[in-house]
């Protein structure tokens, strides 16, 4: 049964019966990449198809030690893309990246392949008040930054579990996703259990985006089991602690949040994602 916590997706539920089935992802083999959907998450949309290995925008969203330059960016993403890393993940709160994604897709930076790639993008309202202007008006700007009629993935985060206002905020998601504004719809940083209530709640979620590392295995103890009964893909930030997993820190000295002193021999960070590991 569906709750009446989410009213929009109750309809469409009722008609997934005369849909075309959807193969689930464990019976395409192609290890180079993974889909979002078409598993146990009940959804009636089309799964997407990602790469396995993605490339992260965070990096232009500031305090990563330089200032991005659209032209330079776009390059990149070119170049990714033509190495068939043709998926690249994002946020409304990561500086100009939608932007950027907007100009690799049209204008006069765009590039042909940029067809090809998948966006993930990403909505961090403040745990306030949400109603259907709210989230339509936050989901528009991206749709227009972007410069797409709809998103591939539409991550949402919510960190204050106290306001009950992202079980709105979910089902004014899932109204815009029937109304073909978004694809899919994915989880930033929810933990296992309010994961699987929304889930158990009726909404189609198809991917929670966490860390996950040698290091921090925190997953492994409630949110990979609750993602595998559930159909839910993880997609994993954090897995190579921003670079700190890479023979660039091999014998180098001991990095430093603060400035260190002159005698110290430590490394100064002024990188945010650097930082976020120590």
């Amino acid at each position: 049964s569906i709750s009446a916590a989410f009213p929009a997706y109750a309809a469409s539920i009722a008609e997934i019966g005369s849909q075309k089935t959807i193969a689930s992802a464990s019976t395409i083999q192609d290890d180079r990449f993974a889909y979002l959907g078409g598993g146990k998450t009940k959804s009636e949309f089309e799964p997407l198809k990602i790469s396995r290995i993605i490339n992260g925008m965070w990096q232009v969203s500031g305090a990563h030690g330089y200032s991005p330059v659209a032209a330079d960016a776009v390059e990149k993403m070119s170049y990714f893309a033509n190495e068939r890393f043709t998926t690249f993940d994002l946020a409304d709160i990561y500086g100009p990246a939608e932007d950027y994604v907007g100009a690799f897709r049209r204008g006069r930076l765009a590039s042909s392949i940029s067809q090809q790639c998948q966006y993930l993008t990403k909505w961090v309202p403040r745990p306030a008040d949400i109603n259907r202007r709210i989230a339509s008006e936050a989901i528009g700007r991206s749709l227009d930054r972007m410069k797409t009629d709809r998103l591939d993935l539409l991550q949402f985060h919510w960190w204050d579990y106290s306001n009950l206002n992202y079980y709105i905020a979910v089902d004014e998601l899932m109204h815009l996703q029937q109304d073909h504004k978004i694809l899919q719809l994915g989880l930033t940083n929810f933990d296992s259990k309010h994961m699987v209530d929304l889930i158990e709640q009726g909404a189609p979620i198809v991917s929670n985006q966490v860390s996950f590392s040698v290091l921090d295995t925190r997953p492994l103890q409630r949110m990979v089991p609750a993602c595998q009964q559930h159909g839910v893909q993880l997609l994993c930030y954090g897995t190579l602690l921003g670079g700190f997993l890479s023979d660039y820190w091999l014998g180098k000295p001991d990095p430093s949040v603060n400035s260190p002193s002159n005698n110290s021999g430590s490394i100064a960070l002024n990188n945010v994602s650097l930082r976020k590991y120590l």
